[in-house]
């Protein structure tokens, strides 16, 4: 019954729902969501509104409508309001039928034609209404699909469906539940693993999960439900978590007045210039051209005159292909010569680049997503290395291991002189050779033991360990004299076991 709200409203009392209850019975969602605030009623008067939508979209099919009088109207559905549907029967002859004078079962037939199949939302207010209608194997169908669709409500399900879930699908809403804590985008889990994120940037709380490298020198922000950046150069925002195996990355993008506008897949590379990553860029360019960027070469351009706006891009890797697609048009292809771990958005320079409608499909790094729920878990973390940026290498009082991987993840910014801003741990894609041609400037570095090849550690990084041994860190400048500012460093080991 209606008595008891879900987890996001308040609970109504027991004559508001039973009112509720009523209200649906007869067609008249408005108003039951009026007398119940919460999301599953919403779903209907939704669904009303498409059905006209719907109707027009497809040839239209013959119906028997069954009424409340004992009445049975056949025809096929030619319009639809939220007060009546009108049937067209043999000879041109219409009937109007109020919505309140359908029978239950043929009530729930008609909007049943016009659900999306594909979302939870609308598949869990037919469960809603499939249950108010007393019509049990329906509604119980609607929320087994829902669940699929988006295990986040299984709450909500639960509580319209009045029975407990089973043991599969309760642990797969706690999956999605620890999942879900992660990120502000919206979270669903997939098979095998993989998770789907997603973000409209309806809330300014989205551009949370991402990271301007590059410090202040980026300038992204979300603005009238879009993420917008101008003025961007060589630096990327990247998405706060690792990812690995195959990954799916589609957005919708702007074609800018110059540069270009990409997503792109990445990977954090100690011998790879100009600024320690290797990159594929789908892009969207001022040329009016879509193309597939493989380091420092623009592949299969297509001439975006033949794709009809507003543009899609989709951009994939799996295996050793990597695959960029805009809408519907043929793909282009490259080889891929790496593993991605890095989702990346980027604007060419002095370009006003603007997403939208993002989703990403990956698996999680294993060993972020180890270190990451330690973070979020409360788990006592060791103390942090202390790093004064203004000194040369510094022992960190750790001792690392060949071939483990970690996280190093630092926080504090330091500056060089009045005139510049703050610089961070990741540093700029600019070089000044001062520790290696490979690594950014103005960045944190490390070597391993006295005489170690620097390699590159960063704000939020993912590494495995290039020898056993005493880690040293710096910052990459020739002259460190005029830094002023500290660093605290946390090395966190990122395959489950504990700091040595």
């Amino acid at each position: 019954m209606l008595a008891a709200a879900s987890a996001s409203a308040a609970t109504p009392d027991t004559a508001a729902a039973n009112s509720a209850l009523r209200l649906l019975a007869v067609g008249k969602f408005d108003e039951a969501a009026a007398q119940l605030d919460v999301p599953e009623l919403r779903a209907l008067p939704a669904l009303k509104t498409r059905l006209l939508s719907a109707i027009t979209a497809k040839p239209p099919a013959p119906v028997t409508l069954f009424l409340r009088n004992g009445v049975i109207v056949s025809g096929t559905i030619t319009a639809a309001s939220p007060a009546a549907l009108t049937v067209t029967k043999l000879g041109n002859v219409t009937a109007r039928v109020p919505w309140s004078d359908l029978n239950p079962p043929s009530l729930y037939a008609v909007l049943a034609s016009a659900a999306d199949a594909r979302s939870a939302d609308e598949q869990l207010g037919l469960g809603v209404l499939a249950r108010a209608l007393r019509l049990a194997p329906k509604a119980q169908a609607h929320f087994a699909a829902a669940f699929d669709l988006d295990p986040m409500l299984a709450p909500r399900i639960t509580f319209w469906s009045g029975q407990p879930l089973n043991a599969r699908q309760q642990g797969v809403l706690n999956a999605a539940a620890q999942m879900a804590a992660l990120f502000k985008g919206r979270v669903r889990p997939l098979a095998g693993g993989r998770i789907e994120v997603s973000y409209d940037f309806s809330r300014p709380d989205h551009l949370d999960d991402w990271r301007a490298v590059g410090g202040t020198s980026n300038d992204w922000k979300i603005v009238n439900g879009t993420l917008v950046t101008s003025a961007l150069a060589a630096d990327p925002l990247l998405w706060r978590a690792a990812v690995t195996g195959p990954v799916e990355v589609t957005a919708r993008l702007n074609a800018p007045e110059q540069g270009y506008t990409a997503v792109g897949l990445a990977q954090w590379a100690d011998s790879e210039p100009p600024n320690g990553m290797r990159i594929h860029l789908a892009a969207v360019k001022s040329e009016r051209k879509f193309a597939l960027r493989t380091g420092a070469d623009w592949a299969g351009e297509l001439d975006l005159a033949r794709v009809a706006e507003p543009f899609v891009v989709t951009l994939a890797a799996d295996g050793r292909q990597c695959r960029a697609r805009v809408n519907d048009a043929a793909p282009i292809t490259a080889p891929l010569n790496y593993a991605p771990s890095l989702i990346a958005l980027r604007g060419g320079l002095d370009s006003k680049a603007i997403f939208d409608d993002l989703r990403i499909t990956a698996t999680l790094d294993a060993g972020w997503l180890a270190t990451e729920r330690r973070l979020r878990g409360g788990a006592a973390l060791p103390k942090p290395a202390r790093m004064d940026t203004g000194k040369p290498w510094q022992d960190s009082g750790l001792d690392l291991q060949q071939g483990r991987r970690y996280r190093v993840i630092a926080r504090g910014e330091w500056n060089t002189s009045p005139i510049f801003g703050p610089s961070t741990a990741d540093g700029s894609p600019s070089l000044d050779n001062a520790l290696g041609a490979s690594l950014r400037n103005q960045s944190l570095v490390g070597r391993v033991g006295a005489s170690g090849r620097p390699f590159q550690l960063g704000g939020d990084r993912m590494f495995a360990s290039p020898a056993s041994g005493r880690l040293f860190m710096q910052v990459n400048a020739a002259g460190l004299d005029e830094n002023k500012g500290v660093l605290s460093v946390w090395i966190l080991p990122a395959d489950g076991a504990g700091q040595r």
